[in-house]
This record gives C-alpha cells, structure tokens and sequence, in this order.
C-alpha cells in the first residue's frame, strides 16, 4: 500500500522513490487554504471535487466562501475535466504522496492511507490516496 510522506526541510532529506509531490503549487494542491476554510473543511471541500460537490462541507459555507469555493471548482475542472478522480488514478495509483502536512511520530516514516490517525494531521492527502487506490 503507498504511504502519505510528509515532505522534510531537514539537510539531507530526499522525497522517497516512487512519490509524487501533491502539496501547493502542485497540480494536485488543495486549492481551498486553511486559514479560509479551516484544516478539516479544507480536506472536505478538496474531497468534494473530485466527486461533484458534497452538501455537508457546503452547509458550513457563508455565501461569500460558497462563490468562493465555487469559481475555485471551476478553475479546477478547467484544469481537469469532468471527472478528475480518472486522471488522478491514472497519474497517482500505486505512488506515495507528499505533502507538508504533520504526520506524528509513529508515522514519521509514512503513513498508510488505509490508517487512521488521530494524532496525525489531516491532509488532503490522505482522501486523494484513499480515492486513487481504491
């Protein structure tokens, strides 16, 4: 199973074979940022675009972030079509994924994305892993 790798500032470190880097400004970025939306309305929101919008993350919006979040839909189906979740599988299947986001120290090495953690960050990561590997 691919592993979600935190990605490391620390003198020395290599992103692992087999990775593809999924944080900002890579293609697979979380267009929605934390500090808008919050680290678990973030995760939801990304989630969401894959599959079409997603009600529950919605009904937390103000009208203001709704058109927000909508034109940011928008963009990414520019990007990728109608069904990103297709090119993402292509893309990602079988890779890790690496991004900023903390991972605690039992996973300090990777984090299998069919393992919850509660100590562990959420990352946009995790459901994009869970999605492609399906």
């Amino acid at each position: 199973m691919p592993l979600r790798i935190q990605r490391r500032l620390t003198k020395g470190w290599r992103m692992p074979p087999n990775t593809i880097c999924v944080s900002r400004p890579s293609i697979w970025g979380n267009p929605f940022p934390i500090s808008e939306y919050g680290l678990n309305l973030a995760v939801r929101l990304y989630k969401s675009m894959f599959y079409g919008w997603n009600p529950l993350p919605l009904a937390y919006l103000t009208d203001a972030e709704y058109r927000v979040a909508y034109q940011r839909q928008m963009e990414w189906k520019k990007r990728f079509g109608d069904k990103p979740i297709d090119l993402a599988t292509i893309i990602l299947r079988g890779h890790n994924l690496c991004c900023w986001c903390k991972l605690c120290e039992v996973h300090r090495d990777g984090k299998p994305f069919d393992t919850d953690c509660c100590d562990c960050e959420p990352c946009h990561a995790d459901p994009l892993g869970r999605m492609v590997n399906a």
